[in-house]
């Protein structure tokens, strides 16, 4: 046997998660507002709550109406913000501190090498270093920082305040003019920027020491270096209106960082509950065995080919005539060793991803309820699913704890294995524990529903490949002969018993007590009845247990599967379970377990003996407590009719699957990561404090994701994305977050009107980096006109220039930016927003250099040094080290580059500073040489602009500051000083501002990607969700704990692949093959379930080979259909279209020909959803049982209808009548009919040229 298939014709599952997930999101999100938002507010209440807000620009998201104090206006955010933000407000303090220590150490070493020092220098000194050691050790060491942090800072300020005021004043003091001004600078830089106070204090504080600072210093007699009055105050302003911004800036980015975080964190904690509530989706549909293989580490679903070779099968040509499976085989094993090596062509039909696994040692169990259609007859859908969900609640509580593995219900039937797909020893005895206490437990059913069933349950043990077969409605299943064996256990048992093959009771090692059974296909066959008298008494040591261990047991009802210590050992039965005098047993429990004390383990049966003796004397203590504990488990579970809410019961952090479900569907909605959602606040406190503080410490600590030193990521995609977003990222990622909650909220226009009411958080840090930049270089550049009046032309043109550039820049740049616009997109990238930024904060440089003073300027007649020429050299000095704090302006730049910037600037004034000290010198040693009469007269007039030097009365009339020493403009080593701390300050500050921004964008980044992958884990959950439940029964159960529902004129399929084991063999491979060959064709037949014209058809499960689906089971989407009985016509072409579906299939095939039997009735159904551990829908009633009869009773090709259905559809079909045959529960039989093709149309099937009859 060989296939083929186009190349073009591939369909993987992994194209079909995506697609199902994509068509889920938007009915998902389309469903209703109150089940997606956390907060239960309409997006349009929200919409309303933001349009009565007052209309103001705020700092930030939920900011406050104060501007001079940036806080949030919700107390609980700002009191979490606070605890988290308080670790990285401590640490710039404590650099503060060290920074002041360090200029301390640095003026006190000056003192002791260029001046005289005193004690009082020392004392001084030594006492500042102290009390802010002091200070550092109590924010190191003392919790009550926190709580006394204000009184801390300002005793902080007033020491630093007083102590610099104290050496302007003095007479004697050390520090020359441009020292004072520049330490006054970095006293208001270091209120504004590590003294942790609100920013109204800041502005006070450091307003009032300016103005003492302009008053004293002016205004002290020994300060004989005096320049324009007024001046030194419009320098400060500068420096005020840097401070503001930067601390107005620093806290936007923490703030904004914050809620970033803050989001990451809830979208964690979400993607966590998710990711439960996803694996739970997996283990409904396979074991976790199985589904960890499929997992990758992304945790995206797949699933993989057995082997890379076997995915492609050539094909030749298709022959007449079919030959044995066997000759299939081998053109299966020939077609893997001589074309594994080969490139595909047209001629190859490639398999979709396929997991199948051999397990050999496995015990399957199929149990069938006796008297279920008699039960079912009279119950209606609510009351029927929520018997059988009670039911198999037991029986999924007795499969955990006998460590079976639940495969399937078919109906009334319900089967699971033990050795797979985890192999033990001890599977058949698992298989029996779990038959007899199955027998046990329908027992106590009977007896608290008032009920009259019973248990037919078959064991066999043998081999079988386990996996999944389709893309739709796929589940964990096995395949064998020796399944079907089992089956076959079951269906000729004994209601009541325990029916096994020989092969299982070769594993039993005698401990059970056998009946011979019926011979079966030259097997033999027992009966379990009971337990050897060893293996009871050994078994029932394990039951004296504490009441204590019992009653917690029962609280947390966990199954032993989940529970690694429950586990089933070969010499016990069973574990520690509730003992039989637990008062919290009902009356059958008590009833079933009052005399099992007295069992003696071997039974015998007794012809009417009482039936509750006898199913406790076969199944004993051990079974009788084993179904205690199911019934107890169903009974604190309510016996709800959905097992949904329960099925998370192993989920402990999600407190049931109902609330999973709720959260899963809650979080379908991006909103609930809004942080103008009323519940953000509260729900991040909460998270908060179950945090352990990681949360804080994941806000400030960023040396895992920082390289410490150059502050690049260390993630190089991060980087990337930092770069090529660099212009304003948070605030196009707000952006960004409306687009996605437009796109994932159910309705859409609300959401953009409620976000067109929103405030535009329009404060851009790059707008007014810019216009800071510009009023500093206005101020500095009046302030140097005014001074210098008349300035000089090349001055004027500078300035005029400058000026022209900043208007083009803020109009063509910054304004739209405020506006969230671009118009030069190239300016924002990583190197022309650096470039210009560095052009912009070294315009107060220009100013300075078109105003520099080198000290040649001399008196009109001989070398007499101009003494006025020191006012321009002061004012000189104050702008550029202006100049140099102001590169600490545009916090979104690199720290180096700015700081490298600063450090030109800064070498440039020592170097001019130099020089000017160095042509003063020029000039003093040339008077000495006139008046010694060793210099040229001449060459010093050209030098000196053709000065006289007739007259040497100035020789001995120089200013002394002109000299250089210390306590002057001019000492070079103390200018150094200042510089020095300027450059360590500035370098400083731009390090903690680009890191703030960058973990800014970097909690940004986290943000979006958790949302994502939470986002894409829900998808995932939605798409594993739908496939185990369909989308109109999802829907429900949002608003639900339960699902059932009965259906008028439902019409169900089944399509049965008659000639299948004809051609499965298990000779190679165990049949994995052939299993891939099913695969296809049921993978095929699900495709038709994407075409549009099937909307109404329903994947119910495959059973084997056999297909089963039905429609008109979504009520809502019925009635939007135009004819009544669109869905009877669509599941009846769906009938024809799998006919063609397998014709095709059968093209590519080689030496063989499915052929297909398909039944179809219509009638009432009831569906559901049982289940506890793995979920399932399905359908029952009579109508399902009726077509299950069409197909088994059918002809080959054909489609066999009942009499009502043909009535049904003969408007559109035309059918010929079959036969009146019997049918299996339905008295006098009924007649047949097989559809012939459509009304008008030629015949779509042949006539059968033999029934079968």
């Amino acid at each position: 046997m060989r296939l083929r298939r186009a190349d073009a014709d591939m369909h993987h599952p992994d194209d079909d998660l995506e697609e199902a997930a994509g068509m889920l999101d938007h009915e998902a999100h389309n469903a209703g507002n109150l089940a997606n938002g956390s907060s239960g507010h309409t997006l349009a209440e929200q919409a309303r709550a933001h349009s009565t807000s007052p209309r103001r620009i705020p700092l930030f998201e939920r900011a406050s109406a104060r501007w001079w104090n940036p806080q949030f206006a919700s107390a609980t955010l700002e009191s979490q913000y606070w605890k988290c933000s308080f670790p990285l407000l401590r640490d710039r303090f404590r650099s503060g501190l060290i920074y002041i220590m360090f200029a301390c150490c640095l003026w006190l070493t000056y003192v002791c090498v260029f001046d005289k020092p005193t004690i009082t220098h020392f004392t001084v000194a030594i006492a500042l270093i102290v009390i802010c050691s002091a200070i550092m050790w109590f924010t190191l060491c003392s919790v009550h920082y926190q709580r006394f942090y204000m009184p801390t800072s300002f005793l902080c300020i007033f020491l630093i305040c007083l102590l610099t005021f104290l050496i302007f004043t003095s007479t004697n003091s050390f520090m020359g003019p441009v020292a004072m001004m520049t330490t006054g600078i970095q006293v208001v830089l270091l209120i504004y920027t590590v003294i942790p106070l609100p920013l109204y204090l800041c502005m006070l504080i450091a307003g009032i020491y300016s103005l003492l600072f302009e008053l004293l210093v002016t205004s002290n007699k020994n300060n004989e270096f005096i320049i324009v009055p007024g001046v030194k105050m419009a320098l400060h302003i500068c420096v005020h209106l840097l401070g503001t911004h930067l601390f107005i800036l620093t806290q936007v980015r923490q703030r904004k960082t914050f809620l970033k975080v803050g989001q990451s964190l809830i979208a964690r904690k979400d993607l966590e509950l998710e990711t439960q509530f996803k694996d739970h989706m997996i283990q409904s549909v396979m074991p976790k065995k199985v589904a960890d293989e499929l997992l990758k580490e992304n945790s995206e679903l797949r699933r993989p080919s057995a082997s890379n070779e076997s995915n492609c099968r050539t094909s030749n040509a298709t022959t007449a005539g079919r030959s044995s499976a066997a000759e299939s085989t081998a053109g299966i094993i020939n077609n893997q060793q001589n074309n594994h090596n080969e490139i595909p062509d047209r001629g190859v039909r490639k398999f979709r991803p396929f997991t199948m696994n051999l397990m050999t040692d496995v015990s399957i169990l199929f149990a069938d309820i006796a008297g279920f259609t008699k039960m079912s007859s009279n119950k209606s859908a609510d009351e029927l699913v929520n018997l059988l969900n009670d039911l198999f609640g037991r029986f999924d509580y007795l499969c955990g704890r006998c460590n079976l593995e639940k495969i399937s219900t078919l109906g009334d039937c319900y089967y699971c294995v033990a050795g797979c797909p985890e192999p033990r020893p001890d599977h058949a005895k698992c298989c029996v524990e779990m038959g007899l206490a199955m027998i046990v437990a329908i027992r106590q059913f009977d007896m608290d529903r008032g009920q009259n069933v019973n248990m037919r349950v078959g064991i066999h043990t043998g081999k079988v490949m386990c996996g999944m077969v389709g893309t739709k409605r796929f589940k964990f299943d096995v395949f064998s002969n020796d399944v079907n064996l089992a089956n076959e256990m079951e269906s000729t048992g004994v209601a009541g018993r325990v029916h096994i093959s020989e092969a299982t009771a070769s594993y039993l090692d005698n401990q059970y007590v056998l009946e011979d059974g019926p011979m079966h296909k030259d097997m033999k066959t027992y009966f379990i009845a009971g337990r050897s008298k060893e293996f009871e008494s050994v078994s029932n040591q394990m039951l004296n247990i504490s009441d204590s261990e019992s009653s917690r047991e029962h609280t947390e009802a966990v199954i032993v599967s989940s529970n690694p210590q429950m586990s089933f050992r070969k010499s016990q039965s069973m574990v520690a379970i509730l003992p039989a005098n637990d008062p919290r047993k009902s009356a059958s429990l008590q009833a079933l377990t009052g005399n099992s004390g007295n069992n003696t383990g071997v039974v015998t049966p007794v012809i009417g003996i009482d039936r509750a003796a006898w199913v406790d004397n076969i199944g004993g203590k051990i079974s009788a407590d084993l179904a205690n504990g199911s019934s107890t488990n169903n009974s604190g579970r309510g016996s709800r009719s959905s097992g949904l809410q329960d099925a998370g019961s192993d989920i402990h952090s999600v407190g049931g699957l109902d609330t999973a479900i709720s959260h899963h569907h809650n979080a379908a909605s991006l909103t609930r990561f809004d942080t103008e959602n009323r519940d953000f606040d509260q729900r991040l406190a909460t998270l908060m404090q179950g945090n352990d503080g990681s949360f804080a410490r994941g806000f400030w600590m960023h040396q895992d994701s920082l390289n410490p030193w150059t502050l690049n990521f260390i993630e190089p995609e991060i980087e990337d994305e930092y770069r090529a977003h660099f212009g304003d990222s948070y605030e196009k990622q707000d952006a960004q977050d409306e687009s996605l909650i437009a796109r994932h909220t159910q309705l859409a226009l609300q959401t953009n009107r409620a976000i067109a009411r929103r405030p535009r958080y329009r404060y851009s840090g790059v707008f007014i980096d810019m216009v800071v930049s510009g009023l500093i270089f206005i101020v500095l550049a009046t302030v140097m006109c005014v001074a210098l009046f008349p300035p000089n032309v090349y001055y004027i043109i500078y300035v005029a220039t400058c000026t022209l550039f900043l208007i083009i820049v803020l109009l063509l740049i910054g304004l739209p930016l405020l506006i969230r616009k671009t118009i030069l997109p190239c300016v924002h990238a990583w190197a022309p927003r650096h470039i210009l930024g560095c052009v912009m904060i070294g315009l107060p440089f220009g100013v300075a250099l078109f105003n520099i003073s080198i000290c040649t300027k001399t008196e009109a007649e001989g070398l007499c040094i101009y003494a006025e020429q020191i006012t321009d050299r002061l004012l000189y000095s104050y702008v550029m080290l202006v100049a140099v704090y102001a590169h600490c302006n545009f916090s979104q730049l690199g720290a180096w580059p700015k700081t490298g910037q600063g450090i030109v600037v800064a070498l440039i004034f020592l170097a001019t500073t130099w020089m000017c000290q160095h042509n003063l010198d020029e000039i003093n040693n040339h008077n000495i040489q006139i008046a010694n009469g060793t210099v040229n007269v001449t060459d010093m007039s050209l030098l000196f602009n053709n000065a006289s030097f007739s007259n040497e009365a100035c020789l001995h009339a120089q200013p002394h500051w002109s000299a250089g020493g210390i306590h002057t403009p001019l000492f070079f080593w103390e200018l150094f000083l200042d510089v020095l701390l300027a450059v360590v300050l500035v370098a400083f500050l731009n390090y903690q501002f680009e890191t703030s921004f960058r973990m800014s964008f970097f909690g940004d980044v986290q943000a979006r990607r958790d949302t994502l992958k939470m986002q894409s884990v829900r998808d995932q959950a939605d798409w594993l969700l739908t496939n185990i439940i369909p989308q109109h029964a999802v829907e429900s159960l949002k608003t639900n704990t339960k699902y059932s529902e009965n259906h008028a004129q439902t019409a169900v399929l089944f399509a049965s692949i008659t000639n299948w084991n004809e051609m499965y063999e298990e000779n190679f491979e165990g049949g994995r093959e052939f299993l891939r060959v099913l695969n296809e064709v049921i993978a095929d037949f699900d495709d038709l379930l994407e075409k549009p014209e099937f909307s109404h058809v329903e994947k119910i499960k495959t059973i084997g080979a056999t297909y089963m689906a039905a429609s008109g089971l979504n009520p809502s989407r019925r009635r939007l259909a135009l004819h009544p009985y669109e869905h009877l016509y669509q599941l009846i072409e769906f009938a024809i279209a799998l006919q063609g579906t397998l014709d095709i299939f059968n093209q590519d095939l080689l030496n063989f020909d499915f052929v297909c039997k398909l039944g179809l009735n219509i009638g009432p159904v009831t569906a559901g959803v049982i289940g506890t551990t793995k979920l399932y829908y399905d359908i029952w009633g009579d109508t399902v049982n009726i077509a299950s009869r069409m197909y088994s009773t059918g002809v080959e090709t054909r489609i066999q209808v009942s009499q009502y259905t043909r009535d049904l559809l003969i408007d559109r079909y035309d059918f010929e009548y079959r036969d009146h045959i019997e049918v299996k529960g339905v008295d006098g039989g009924m007649d047949t009919y097989l559809l012939v093709g459509r009304k008008g149309e030629p015949p779509l099937f042949p006539k059968p040229k033999d029934d079968g009859f």
